[in-house]
């Protein structure tokens, strides 16, 4: 089940993983963030196999005996249970007097608050409708509908 939307995208299956490159763009307008309640390694595999690709390609993968997924950006890697996962939005603030900021962010069954997995900490113009242009993918892999909260000016 590779999970190929985007033009540009490449995928493959490697040692059970479904492993695929979902933007090979230099500058993305959203980080992968890290955050010390998620597993910030990735498989062994996954990081042979980005050894294979640019550094900026963002690299997606699903280990379905494990029921783990994550994602692999500039050598900074975010693991995930499917089973851990309770709820996941794609969430902004656009800028007013304040500078706005854009999230796809997740809630976690067993850890309390709201977790970034890629943000940009300043509202940038081109950072939701990239998000938006990934999102099946991201409802694939998170395995819920993703909600998109604007939550208006950051006054």
């Amino acid at each position: 089940m590779l999970w190929v939307l985007a033009p540009y995208a490449s995928s493959w299956a490697l040692m059970g993983m479904e492993i695929q490159i979902i933007d090979t763009t230099a500058s993305l307008p959203v980080e992968l963030t890290h955050f010390d309640i998620i597993s910030s390694v990735a498989p062994v595999v996954i990081v042979d196999a980005a050894k294979q690709q640019k550094i900026w390609h963002l690299i997606a993968w699903a280990d379905n005996q494990s029921n783990s997924f994550g994602f692999y950006h500039k050598r900074k890697a975010v693991t995930f249970e499917k089973s851990e996962i309770k709820s996941v939005g794609i969430s902004f603030m656009t800028r007013a007097k304040g500078q706005g900021w854009v999230a796809l962010e997740v809630v976690l069954k067993n850890k309390e608050g709201i977790h970034p997995v890629f943000e940009s900490k300043v509202f940038d113009e081109k950072a939701v409708p990239w998000l938006l242009k990934h999102k099946l993918i991201f409802e694939k892999l998170f395995g819920h509908q993703i909600e998109v909260n604007d939550y208006g000016g950051d006054y």
